[in-house]
């Protein structure tokens, strides 16, 4: 499997209307040698045309607590950098995790933002590594 090529052609297939992907993979990655990394393409289209659950729902409630009480923090609607907050999903002792929108590639994401006064150098790492150990995740 040729890895970049893979991404190149799905990033590519994203910009597409949904109804010609396929269509635009298969011409894409045409012959016996590319077969399977068509049948790679088309998988990571399949997943990232899902809908995921996990962020359509609300973990506060699913927690038993009062989701109509205030959270500090952030509103729906307000726009960090490629993301569009659309409510809270959780909070802890570091800070609170929002259900959000990344425009581009449009899906469903989690954005955690840490109370103030917890930054610095290994916070950062710690939040570096988090990120690379989610991003893994299928």
């Amino acid at each position: 499997m040729n890895s970049a090529r893979v991404k190149d052609v799905f990033h590519r297939a994203l910009e597409l209307p949904a109804s010609e992907r396929v269509g635009f993979v298969e011409r894409e990655l045409e012959g016996a040698d590319s077969r399977l990394d068509a049948d790679e393409v088309l998988s990571l289209l399949r997943y990232h045309e899902q809908e995921d659950p996990f962020l359509e729902s609300n973990a506060l409630a699913d927690a038993g607590l009062d989701t109509a009480a205030p959270v500090d923090g952030l509103d729906p609607g307000t726009r960090l950098g490629p993301f569009v907050i659309e409510g809270p999903l959780g909070r802890g002792g570091m800070g609170i995790v929002y259900r959000g929108r990344q425009e581009s590639p449009p899906r469903p994401v989690a954005v955690k933002i840490v109370h103030g006064g917890l930054g610095g150098p290994a916070l950062s790492r710690r939040f570096t590594r988090e990120a690379a150990v989610l991003a893994r995740l299928h």
